[in-house]
């Protein structure tokens, strides 16, 4: 029997995303973005695992949260409202308690290379020396600019990868996906 899926990781951004679901051994058994779908077709992709028996759905829905100091910006809006749309999904499932924001620098410090100051770019090398290379978007370079977003894709596929090898590494150690730095839509103080 194959190992169930434990989690669903997400990398939001206010323009692409991507997510990879996950096994509790840190497996890769699915994975999508959003270039080139309506939000509402990525936010239904998102929330299907959980559309069917709860006891094949992932336990968690791993997403990255706004960092701290972000400066207040169209672009800060736009994550805000994906994030609430993804909440308002998964609470019509019964499911808003399997949402777990994770700030960039909680994941990011559990990996040799992405430490402060290093930019989108470092995680596709710290993907690769765990064995993940995101999907090959050269299929989708029909027009001008499409290199760059194709790149751009590719580093939010190597982040949900790593957010995921991060979830599943603290389930495995604590028994728990929750850390000090963490939140749940469910807790008071996120009401």
């Amino acid at each position: 029997m194959a190992d169930p899926a434990l989690i669903l990781a997400v990398d939001l951004a206010a323009v692409y995303s991507a997510a990879c679901l996950m096994t509790a051994r840190g497996e890769l058994t699915w994975q999508i973005d959003s270039w080139g779908v309506s939000e509402d077709t990525f936010i239904s992709a998102l929330v299907a695992p959980w559309s069917g028996s709860d006891i094949l759905s992932p336990q968690a829905m791993i997403i990255e949260d706004l960092p701290h100091r972000l400066p207040f910006s169209g672009l800060v809006k736009r994550v805000s409202r994906l994030q609430g749309r993804i909440i308002d999904r998964m609470s019509r499932l019964g499911m808003a308690d399997r949402i777990l924001f994770v700030p960039p620098a909680e994941w990011r410090k559990a990996f040799d290379g992405l430490g402060r100051g290093t930019g989108a770019g470092a995680v596709v090398p710290v993907a690769a020396r765990l064995g993940y290379h995101p999907p090959d978007m050269t299929e989708r370079w029909l027009k001008t600019g499409d290199r760059a977003t194709g790149r751009k894709v590719q580093t939010d596929y190597c982040s949900a990868y790593l957010i995921g090898r991060w979830a599943t590494y603290t389930y495995a150690t604590t028994g728990v996906f929750d850390t000090k730095s963490t939140s749940r839509y469910t807790t008071a103080g996120d009401r």
